[in-house]
């Protein structure tokens, strides 16, 4: 029985990798759903740095036909569809799976990231397939709090053959954040990969990594709650001032146009 089951899921993934190839060839002839095109990996990272802790609210917007070979893994029971039950199994386990990618470090050490939302959706792309938007909210609690000038660094990692394009915004609460090395932004000219700016298409941004220099003092931010992920079970959601890592203001009962 599991050299059969086995055997099947063989033949189904090489299926799915056959039709993966036809869409290749084929969706290149359609009108792009997707404004960075059909084969990108998006990402946004958002980080809110406050005296005891770091907040990502990291999303990952993935095109067509990445999605279709993903999906894939999700539809546990070979059902040809991804249920909400395999979506909500899914976001955990990619978002868990994406962790050591974000490589966050704070005056020499590496806090462990702890993931305390999720959500996994799959807005409608070109030719009947669609795009998946997974959203991951992390808590880094610090080895001590924020009390004199302090390196921190951040990169993202993953997916790092795909072309896309890749934001990194940075706000504190709490603290004050200089540039040291790389672009800092204070806000998402992408509304976190939900509308891409039209002039910015032919150069995306391409934020792979940062380093900054964090003080104590400053205003603190007002909460926020990513809109497009829901808590993760057995773990507290971080209390406020600061309920994810998106340093724009907030918009809590507002829904991402492709969430």
């Amino acid at each position: 029985m599991i050299a059969s089951s086995r055997g099947t899921s063989r033949r189904r993934i090489a299926a799915g990798v056959g039709l993966a190839l036809v869409l290749v060839v084929l969706i290149p002839a359609m009108a792009f759903a997707h404004p960075l095109g059909n084969f990108t990996i998006n990402h946004y990272a958002g980080l809110r740095i406050e005296p005891d802790r770091v907040l990502l609210d990291v999303v990952v917007d993935q095109a067509e036909i990445p999605t279709f070979q993903a999906r894939l893994a999700f539809d546990t029971d070979e059902d040809g569809e991804v249920s909400d039950e395999e979506a909500a199994a899914g976001r955990v386990a990619e978002c868990e799976t994406l962790a050591p990618s974000l490589e966050l470090v704070v005056d020499g050490e590496r806090p462990m990231l702890t993931l305390t939302r999720a959500g996994l959706t799959f807005p409608p792309g070109v030719g009947g397939l669609s795009t998946m938007r997974l959203v991951c909210e992390y808590e880094a609690a610090l080895a001590a709090p924020i009390t004199g000038a302090t390196d921190l660094t951040f990169a993202d990692t993953s997916f790092p053959d795909r072309l896309g394009w890749r934001e990194i915004v940075v706000s504190g609460s709490g603290v004050t954040v200089t540039a040291t090395e790389g672009t800092l932004r204070d806000t998402t000219t992408s509304d976190r990969l939900t509308t891409y700016p039209t002039d910015q298409l032919a150069q995306a941004p391409a934020d792979k990594a940062l380093a900054v220099k964090v003080a104590p003092g400053g205003p603190e931010s007002p909460p926020f709650v990513a809109p497009d992920a829901t808590e993760v079970a057995g773990v507290a959601s971080p209390p406020s001032p600061g309920a994810s890592a998106e340093p724009s203001t907030p918009r809590p009962t507002a829904s991402p146009s492709r969430a």
